[in-house]
């Protein structure tokens, strides 16, 4: 929107400016996964990138490749982080929780291949509360 002067106000370009840096956090996140995630939380303590701590964390945190909305609320519960935090504002017990629950530092590679073959294939049939339907 343009002043009657035909400039734009300060306001508009800090909010134009802050919106293209929460952006390219968000798209860091998107496609760098969790690796990226860390990275901006380390700059967010420093000089570097001053923008890193004003973004919500929830917002960064559902910008992970495969988190959806209710994993990202339940974290953030066991976090103790309020849905509008800001990355700046992360007690480090907070930070500490965090990384656990986004699985920091990652586990064995072959531990972290079980798992996730085990979560693919969900259940055994027979097993305790699963119904075996085929057995009828």
């Amino acid at each position: 929107m343009f002043h009657h002067s035909g400039r734009v106000p300060q306001a508009h370009q800090r909010m134009d400016i802050a919106r293209r840096d929460r952006l390219r956090l968000l798209g860091e996140v998107s496609t760098g996964g969790t690796t990226a995630l860390l990275r901006i939380l380390r700059r967010a303590g420093g000089p570097e990138d001053p923008a890193a701590a004003h973004v919500r964390f929830s917002a960064l945190l559902r910008a992970l490749p495969g988190m959806g909305a209710l994993t990202a609320h339940e974290i953030l519960n066991a976090a103790g982080v309020a849905e509008h935090q800001r990355v700046g504002d992360l007690r480090p017990g907070q930070l500490a929780v965090l990384m656990r629950a986004l699985d920091y530092p990652p586990r064995s590679a072959q531990e972290s291949t079980q798992r996730s073959a085990s979560s693919r294939r969900g259940p055994a049939r027979g097993a305790a509360g699963v119904p075996d339907r085929r057995a009828r």
